[in-house]
């Protein structure tokens, strides 16, 4: 049996224009299927003619086989596909892939904590890795000004195809990047890097990358952040977590409670809530220090404390002032460089409370250091006068190597009356800086209570009766302590309520500052 050839022959090209199949019908004559004829067919459809055509086809013709009852179908012709262009992309940096891809895995770990109840086949699965300081493991990606960031891969040109019957396939180039850069932020260098214009937290949600100067930790400072430091300010929406480390080089602000952790804040310091230190905790603030209460702690503050209920047990050592006129200050050491004021020093259980009033601690050490070096180029430079003289005495009589000797003398002390006068001055600086920024005036709107302490110039006073305010105790003119009412201005000394002494090492220094006035 036979079949006209265009029914009995045909050649099919798919929808993309990449495949051509030819199909015969069984029982079609091979005089039809003949090199010429499926040639012919080919070309008919608009396939370009070509060597691989013509072997394709030969292989196809010699192929057929007209007894088969089966359709015979064979690939005829193939096209090159188009090559669509890699879209432009941003890769993160591998130090900052690394701690993104770590919050990652704790962020599923929480969901799938408050998404199921522990059973004994899960107890361990999520057991912290051996070997590894957690307290480290930092969670936020923080960068220092210049760091590189990661790498902006550029997109890349299209490859165009062509179909079966040779005609071009347009290919697309690759699409821009999706992610947006701030470019207040980062900067993209000529080879795709991407580095910080400023330090600060990197933002990356995928789709926007910027670098902020303001650190905001939505939950707790804990394992789910490690210890912070950071270049700008920080504001710590919940607590911050035992034995954890903050540090900010400009404000820190913690919501909830601080518990036996480390802060400092190159400027101020904010506890919402207040500081549970356990004895443990350590607090530093360059400038002003405002809390709610601060409890069992070690605090430096370089300019003010504003505390608003109490502060108990803690050893505090003030810049300036400490302005907490509605708190209790009771146990531990305050230390103020300035006034103090506070509705309550002391307690009823008589806890010893001592406040340091007019006191620069570091600097009273420094010249008390200094002093004794004074002392020491005072002994030098007595042993080289003492041989000076000696020599000179003998001048007419000296050998070469005593003559040498006298001036090798000579010039020593010269240096020693050098070093000395360069101290003494650096000191009289010093003691003019205690005079001009030190004030020794202890406010109490309610009362201090027997058990608490007060230090101011050379005196102490151990208080034995209540003293009930508002009142003031300050220093005379001569420098004892008294005590001035308020309300009516009246001034008694404060012997009449308290237990004198006298602080050997302000009178130390006391007698220090004399001598250098004298000298």
């Amino acid at each position: 049996m036979t079949r006209d050839a265009d029914n009995a022959v045909r050649v099919r090209i798919s929808s993309d224009r990449l495949q051509a199949v030819v199909t015969v019908q069984p029982g079609t004559d091979a005089s039809l299927v003949t090199e010429q004829m499926l040639l012919g067919v080919a070309t008919g459809r608009g396939l370009r003619e070509s060597p691989e055509l013509a072997e394709r086809v030969a292989a196809l013709a010699a192929a057929y086989d007209p007894a088969s009852a089966e359709p015979f179908e064979s690939l005829l012709a193939e096209g090159t596909p188009a090559l669509k262009g890699e879209p432009s992309r941003f890769e993160l940096a591998e130090d900052l892939a690394e701690i993104k891809e770590r919050a990652q895995r704790l962020e599923h770990k929480r969901f799938r904590d408050d998404e199921r109840m522990p059973t004994e086949d899960s107890a361990g699965e999520d057991a912290p890795d051996e070997g590894i300081d957690h307290y480290f493991q930092s969670t936020l990606m923080i960068v220092k000004p210049g760091q590189r960031l990661g790498t902006l891969h550029p997109a890349t040109k299209g490859v165009d195809g062509i179909d079966v019957c040779g005609l071009a396939i347009a290919a697309p180039d690759g699409s821009p990047c999706s992610v947006t850069l701030d470019d207040s932020t980062v900067r993209t260098d000529a080879e795709g890097g991407v580095y910080a214009t400023t330090g600060g937290l990197v933002v990356f949600d995928d789709q926007h990358l910027h670098v902020t100067e303001t650190l905001e930790v939505s939950g707790a400072v804990d394992f789910s952040t490690g210890h912070i430091t950071f270049g700008g300010d920080i504001h710590v929406h919940k607590g911050v977590c035992d034995v954890f480390r903050v540090k900010a080089e400009r404000s820190l602000t913690i919501d909830g409670t601080a518990e036996a952790c480390f802060l400092n804040a190159g400027l101020d310091l904010t506890l919402n809530r207040g500081m549970a230190g356990r004895e443990k905790a350590e607090a530093r603030a360059g400038r002003d220090l405002h809390a709610r209460y601060i409890d069992a702690a070690t605090v430096t503050i370089g300019r003010d404390l504003i505390a608003d209920r109490e502060v108990t047990n803690t050893t505090v050592t003030i810049g300036r002032r400490a302005d907490c006129p509605h708190a209790t200050l009771i146990g531990g050491e305050l230390t103020v460089a300035g006034a103090a004021t506070f509705q309550q020093v002391g307690s009823p259980a008589a806890s010893r409370t001592t406040v340091r009033l007019g006191r620069i601690p570091e600097l009273e050490a420094l010249l008390r250091e200094s002093g004794e070096v004074l002392k020491t180029l005072d002994r030098e430079r007595t042993l080289v006068e003492d041989k000076l003289q000696q020599l000179r005495q003998n001048s007419g009589k000296l050998s070469a190597s005593l003559a040498e000797e006298l001036t090798e003398l000579e010039f020593q002390n010269g240096s020693i009356q050098s070093w000395k006068l360069r101290l003494e001055q650096a000191m009289h600086r010093g003691f003019s800086i205690l005079e001009e920024y030190t004030e020794a005036t202890l406010t109490v709107t309610g009362a201090v209570l027997p058990g608490a302490r007060v230090e101011a110039g050379t005196r102490s006073a151990n208080i034995d009766e209540t003293l009930q305010g508002p009142l003031a105790i300050e220093l005379d003119e001569h420098g004892n302590l008294t005590v001035r009412n308020l309300g009516t201005g009246q001034r008694r000394m404060l012997t009449e309520s308290a237990s004198m002494d006298i602080d050997p090492a302000r009178s130390e220094l006391v007698e220090l500052r004399e001598t250098l006035r004298a000298a």
